[in-house]
């Protein structure tokens, strides 16, 4: 029978079998499977899902390429009952819409859930679940929720029946390597941290300058290519840090165990050392492979007090004088990156403090020099790793940060002076102009933070990438990851390349057709990895502000849209929306940065401080709703800057 173009496809169903079909008009002969389906309606005349969730008809150019990918791929969200029927809300953007679970029998309302759709119609998806998400308390229910969202490997994949790593390193591994025991290299991490993947030394030249000793875990020593943890840990990309978990590139054996330079152990490290002149340029530098014995552990909290000058009570005068001398460098290094324009925004990082699974309190992350010394003395070795691999005719995986594209800037320049706050002039605009503008609204606003957040909007993502292009927010012709093996694949891969130079064989990597797309792969994990971490954050934080319903709280409004405005509350750092309809009595009207009544010309606009009161908090979609606690009844002024026009 000869098959006809349908007039009208009653739905979609994915059997369970492979024997999967489309239920169509009387006239057409349905193929054996759904993808012979979708691939002989690709270019007819059929019905496709619009961006409301209905079907039409579609022209001829029209794919169905949304429609396949439905069946493709699995969701992870809340399961709800409503009036009998379980509704599925995915807790990732780009899923299909108006989702029914069927065969729940056994559901819990509130579960998370993991479905695959398997059927479609002119109303509805339908999934059937396919895995629970268990949790034994809400850090652990949001982390392993976002976790199997977001697709991030977690769990331990790792051959139990692996040999394990050793606490402690043989003597055979250590010949032919540069003994750095005797000096005192110390790691300064945060006061959670575990992993210890890098340790510096610095002392200063009687001719002028400083001697500086970068040494990073040698974790390419331990981890072959493509052997089984090499496979894993490029699948994983990077290491997710969570409030109650860290889930890691390598096994603990490795990542907080033999790799990790902890204090008075034997460890093997890939050195980069740099003799800094004294206004802080890289004079010369060399790599070389070497066994240090770190001789302290200090926090950043701990070696703050160097920087004002005092000394560590608990530590050795040689430890001591390393840290004077590493301060001495980083003042000198820091007006160098102050000079090239390089991008320095306003940290307002929090974290949530868990106890016993459960969220206590939100803590502001202060940053301070000690934290700016170790990322100095990072970036130096970053950029030495760059130009170490150009010169022997290698190409590495560069870190990119290309410039802002000329519309995002106009936005931000129109947004600033729609909101009075500067008159800008962004055009030509390079890093060193963006680094005036930021200083400028530092001085102009007390909530500076929300116009640096503009300008951050404004700018590319930095990236992986085998064409070499700039750091922008860097101000860096050149730049690569190398400090980080532990947590990072793309500085585990620089450390491999930089190895194969300092052989003398010049012993090549064997070519692996797959890393052409390694910057591609890589800057997708991490960009999966942040989204993760700033899910299950906003979603603790919002399991406390449920606890608050009633409350009121300041904030500033972070964002105006058509549907209602933003307001990010005071400590929390998380935004809520007031909608459009809980404004007032009139008819509101967002006009870029602004949202105006038409009738009594009240007006919000960003950057604004507001009282507001938590009306309720949706935990698993991370979703405030919020009111003003007291609603304007004449028109708002709003004060207006004092800056002056830049060119």
């Amino acid at each position: 029978m000869k098959r006809a173009t349908p007039s009208r496809v009653l739905s979609l169903l994915k059997k369970s079998s492979s024997l999967s079909y489309a239920q169509l008009a009387e006239n057409f002969t349905a193929p054996r499977s759904l993808a012979d389906v979708l691939h002989s309606l690709e270019n007819s005349e059929t019905i496709v899902c619009d961006q409301r969730g209905k079907y039409q008809l579609s022209r001829r150019t029209q794919r169905l390429d949304q429609l396949r990918s439905f069946f493709e791929r699995q969701y992870t969200g809340v399961a709800e009952n409503a009036r009998g029927l379980w509704h599925f809300r995915s807790l990732t953007p780009n899923s299909p819409p108006n989702v029914l679970i069927r065969g729940s029998k056994d559901l819990l309302n509130g579960e998370i859930v993991t479905i695959e759709i398997d059927e479609v119609d002119i109303d509805h998806y339908y999934g059937k679940v396919v895995a629970k998400i268990p949790a034994e308390d809400e850090a652990s229910r949001a982390a392993l929720a976002l976790l199997t969202a977001y697709e991030v490997p977690h769990g331990n994949p790792w051959n139990p029946k692996r040999k394990r790593f050793s606490e402690f390193i043989s003597e055979q591994s250590v010949q032919d390597r540069v003994d750095l025991r005797k000096y005192p290299f110390v790691t300064i991490d945060g006061e959670s941290a575990k992993d210890f993947d890098d340790a510096v030394y610095v002392e200063p030249q009687t001719a002028g300058g400083w001697r500086m000793l970068v040494a990073i875990a040698d974790v390419a020593h331990y981890v072959y290519p493509n052997d089984e943890l090499d496979r894993e840990a490029r699948r994983r990309g990077n290491s997710v840090y969570l409030p109650d978990r860290v889930v890691p590139m390598l096994p603990e054996d490795l990542s907080n165990g033999i790799c990790s330079l902890k204090p008075d152990l034997d460890r093997l490290v890939l050195v980069c050392e740099m003799q800094l002149t004294t206004t802080g340029k890289t004079e010369a530098f060399k790599f070389y492979e070497a066994v240090i014995r770190s001789a302290g552990r200090l926090t950043y909290s701990e070696t703050v007090s160097v920087c004002r000058g005092e000394e560590l009570r608990d530590r050795t005068p040689a430890i001591n004088a390393s840290l004077k001398a590493f301060y001495q460098a980083f003042r000198v290094v820091r007006q160098q990156r102050e000079q090239r324009g390089a991008l320095d925004f306003t940290s307002r990082e929090t974290t949530v403090k868990v106890q016993n699974g459960e969220p206590i309190e939100v803590v502001a992350v202060r940053q301070n020099e000690a934290h700016q010394m170790i990322e100095e003395a990072m970036i130096l070795a970053n950029v030495c790793a760059a130009q170490h691999l150009q010169k022997n005719n290698l190409n590495p995986l560069y870190r990119v940060h290309t410039s802002p594209r000329p519309e995002a800037l106009k936005e931000l320049q129109s947004t600033l002076h729609q909101s009075h706050i500067c008159k800008f002039d962004l055009e030509e605009c390079n890093s060193q102009k963006i680094q005036y503008l930021l200083n400028e609204l530092r001085r102009s606003s007390k909530d500076s933070w929300i116009w640096e957040l503009q300008v951050l909007r404004a700018m590319h993502q930095a990236r992986y990438s085998f064409l070499k292009n700039q750091h922008f927010g860097l101000a860096l012709t050149e730049y690569a990851h190398f400090t980080s093996p532990i947590r990072r694949y793309a500085d585990l891969h620089l450390h491999r390349l930089i190895k194969t130079t300092l052989k003398s064989s010049r012993e090549k990597l064997k070519r692996d057709p797959e890393l052409a797309y390694l910057g591609e792969d890589l800057s997708e994990c991490e960009r999966r990895a942040t989204s993760v971490s700033r899910k299950v954050d906003h979603w603790l934080k919002c399991r406390l502000l449920k606890k608050m319903s009633g409350k009121t709280f300041g904030g500033v409004i972070s964002g105006v849209e058509e549907f209602g405005i933003f307001v990010e509350l005071d400590h929390y750092c998380v935004s809520g929306l007031i909608h459009v309809t809980d404004l007032g009595d009139d008819y509101y009207v967002a006009q870029g940065p602004v949202m105006q009544g038409t009738r009594s010309g009240v007006e919000y606009r960003l950057g604004e401080r507001l009282q507001v009161v938590v009306v309720s908090v949706d935990v698993e979609l991370c979703r405030i709703d919020l009111i003003e606690s007291k609603p304007r009844q004449k028109r708002h002024e709003f004060r207006r800057g004092k800056l002056k026009f830049h060119r």
